[in-house]
């Protein structure tokens, strides 16, 4: 008689684990999904050292419309000043130049 008892617990446990095994599979492939969305969001950008897209001020709005930065290009006339490293984002589906902030005290 006292092994009902046990074999309900012995159930029970089994029952958690494996919901608790389900909740961390979707959480991790959730998390994976997210991943894989923000590195096709993210555009491929290299900035010089201490430079960082952190913060950034608006240059000009570009009339190009995009999905994603990458699928905007530098104009010439920004590539070749040199009183920032221009870049190229899109911001509101729209092909933005931005400066980016140099970071200080690095």
């Amino acid at each position: 008689m006292k092994r009902k008892p046990l074999i309900k617990i012995i159930i029970f446990l089994l029952v958690i684990a494996i919901v608790g095994g389900l909740v961390l599979v979707v959480k991790v492939a959730y998390q994976r999904a997210n991943q894989f969305s923000l590195m096709e969001e993210s555009p491929n950008i290299s900035l010089p050292p201490n430079y960082t897209l952190d913060n950034y001020t608006i240059e000009k709005i570009l009339e190009e419309s995009c999905r994603l930065s990458n699928d905007c290009q530098l104009p010439f006339d920004y590539a070749v000043q040199s009183r920032c490293p221009f870049v190229v984002l899109c911001l509101q589906e729209k092909c933005t130049v931005v400066c980016p902030e140099a970071i200080s005290g690095v």
